[in-house]
C-alpha cells in the first residue's frame, strides 16, 4: 500500500415573483416521496466480502460506503462509514466519518457519546445481521425509520448501499499485492507559491485485500461560475467550476482523475508510463 500512495504522489505532483393589480400568484410546491419499503435478500448469496459505494458525494459533502461479509446465506458483519469531499480541509481532517464521529470532533449530540454518529450506525449495522431477508419501511422522505430503534440519523443510504452491494456480487483478492484492509488517505505536498495552500490528497478503501475505492481530489480556492458569492475548497466539489476543459477530448479535472480513479482499481497498481505534458 506503500507502494501505491507513493507512486500517486508522484502522478499528483506532475426566480423573482412579480404581482399585477389584483393578480396573485400561488406557488405550488411538490413534496418528496418517501423511498420504497427495503426488501433485501440475502438467502442464496455466496460466502464472501461484498462493497458499494454511492457515485458521488451527497449535499451534506460525504460520500458513504458498505462493506459485507455473508457466510451461509447472512450477513455476519457490516461496516457503513464515508469520507468527506473536503478531505483535510473539513473538520474530520482527512479522516473516515465512523473515526472523526468516534473521536467527537464529527459534532453530533455533542457530550452524548452513545449517540454520536458512529453508534448509531452500528445500530443499523446491527440490523442487518443473520437475517436471510431485511425488510424496513421509511417514515418521511429523509429516510429515517422507526424499524431500527431508537436511532434519529437517516439510515436510507446504508439500505440502498447494502442492496447494491449484495448485488455487486463478492470482492476478489487482487492476486497481486495483498493491501492492508481499511480506509486510508494520502496527502501530497503543499504549494504555497500562488498565495494560498494548494495540495493533492487520494482515498483509498480496501476490501479482501484488494483496492476498491480510489478517489483523487486536490485543494484549491475556487469560486462558482454563476454565483462568484460561492467558492469550493476542492477540486471534486467544484466540479465544472473548475473549468479546466484540458486536453484534446475537453476533458474537466474531476473526469480526468475519475480516469485514474478506474484505472487503480482495475490494475490494483500504479505501474504508468509518464510523459512530458504537465497535469494540473
Amino acid at each position: 500500500m506503500k507502494k501505491l500512495f507513493a507512486m500517486l504522489l508522484v502522478v499528483l505532483s506532475v426566480a423573482s415573483l412579480a404581482a399585477c393589480k389584483k393578480t396573485t400568484t400561488v406557488l405550488q410546491t411538490t413534496a418528496e416521496p418517501i423511498p420504497d419499503p427495503v426488501s433485501i435478500a440475502v438467502e442464496g448469496r455466496a460466502d464472501g466480502f461484498y462493497f458499494a459505494a454511492e457515485e458521488g458525494f451527497g449535499s451534506s459533502g460525504y460520500r458513504y460506503y458498505v462493506v459485507l461479509e455473508v457466510s451461509d446465506e447472512k450477513i455476519i458483519s457490516a461496516e457503513w462509514n464515508g469520507y468527506h469531499v473536503d478531505g483535510y480541509e473539513s473538520k474530520c481532517v482527512g479522516k473516515d466519518k465512523v473515526t472523526c464521529a468516534a473521536e467527537g470532533t464529527y459534532g453530533m449530540n455533542p457530550g452524548n457519546p452513545d449517540k454520536y454518529w458512529n453508534k448509531q450506525a452500528e445500530v443499523a449495522e446491527q440490523f442487518v445481521l443473520n437475517k436471510e431477508n431485511i425488510t424496513l419501511t421509511y417514515k418521511d422522505a429523509a429516510g429515517h425509520s422507526d424499524d431500527v430503534a431508537s436511532v434519529s440519523i437517516h439510515v436510507v443510504e446504508f439500505f440502498d448501499l447494502v442492496e447494491k452491494a449484495l448485488a455487486n456480487g463478492t470482492v476478489s483478492q487482487s492476486g497481486t499485492v495483498d493491501y492492508v484492509n481499511g480506509y486510508h488517505t494520502v496527502k501530497g505536498p503543499v504549494d504555497t507559491s500562488k498565495g494560498d495552500n494548494r495540495y493533492s490528497y487520494a482515498t483509498f478503501v480496501v476490501v479482501n485485500n484488494k483496492v476498491v475505492l480510489a478517489d483523487i481530489n486536490g485543494v484549491q480556492p475556487i469560486v462558482d461560475l454563476v454565483d462568484a458569492t460561492k467558492t469550493y475548497k476542492t477540486k471534486d466539489a467544484a466540479k465544472e467550476n473548475y473549468n479546466m476543459h484540458a486536453g484534446s477530448d475537453g476533458m474537466e479535472w474531476f473526469e480526468q482523475a475519475q480516469r485514474m480513479e478506474a484505472y487503480i482499481v482495475s490494475k490494483q497498481n500504479l505501474s504508468l508510463t509518464l510523459t512530458d505534458e504537465a497535469i494540473n
